[in-house]
């Protein structure tokens, strides 16, 4: 319970929730910008061409977000593949770009968390504003490294309506494509179990990520500011 009350602490507050709305409505606009520039205009006429959190809020996916900020989802971009050139590659590309742009946050973050070493500064430190600000920048990049690397590689996941769906059915034959697609009926339930009674499957990736991309002392104090914002208890 504790944990729960500390997500709503303002200072934690500060740092996750900008960094959440952001990392969400950028994947969300990756998608309507790939679409657009493919030659579908759908999403830029329904306005989500935007970084605007508000064009791409999802009533349940982005409020339950925005209360646990581990887990959660932006209305999706309408797509109409058929006024691609070509539509099954184009949209796997379209499909593709918000994992691309996810993936692509987290691995700057990653640097810039590399470069901005403040093992020494602690939250409980005296050392002065400019002190705790440094200590909250390096907590939101710590954040956005793992959510971004998260929503990442959960969307690759071939279950639809995941982006993996659309990616993984572009290096299908006409037949299995079709065959796949009627998998879709049960997408829904498999995701919802693999979410509910497979966490441990899905952290796996995730883990041999971070331990690739940090050296143990990094993925120590990147774990110690996630746990300072409360969301690992």
């Amino acid at each position: 319970m504790g944990g729960f009350q500390h997500l709503f602490d303002p200072k934690t507050l500060i740092v996750t929730v900008p960094v959440f709305l952001f990392s969400l409505s950028l994947h969300e606009f990756m998608h309507a910008w790939m679409a657009d520039r493919l030659g579908d205009p759908t999403a830029r006429y329904m306005g989500r061409l935007t970084l605007n959190p508000i064009a791409h809020y999802d009533p349940i996916g982005t409020t339950m977000g925005l209360v646990f900020r581990v887990f959660g989802w932006a209305k999706p971009v309408p797509v109409n593949p058929s006024v691609f050139k070509w539509p099954k590659r184009d949209m796997m590309l379209t499909a593709l770009g918000g994992p691309a742009i996810n993936l692509s946050v987290a691995l700057v973050c990653a640097v810039a968390f590399k470069v901005l070493q403040l093992d020494a500064v602690r939250p409980d430190t005296q050392a002065g504003t400019a002190a705790s600000t440094l200590v909250l920048v390096e907590r939101a990049i710590a954040y956005a490294v793992f959510l971004n690397l998260a929503l990442g590689i959960f969307n690759l996941i071939p279950l639809y309506p995941l982006d993996g769906h659309h990616i993984w059915r572009g290096f299908l034959s006409f037949r299995a494509a079709m065959a796949y697609d009627r998998t879709k009926q049960y997408g829904q339930y498999l995701l919802f179990a693999l979410i509910l009674f497979g966490r441990g499957l899905l952290w796996i990736p995730i883990r041999i990520v971070l331990g690739l991309t940090f050296t143990d002392r990094e993925l120590a104090r990147l774990f110690d500011c996630m746990q300072e914002l409360g969301l690992f208890r």
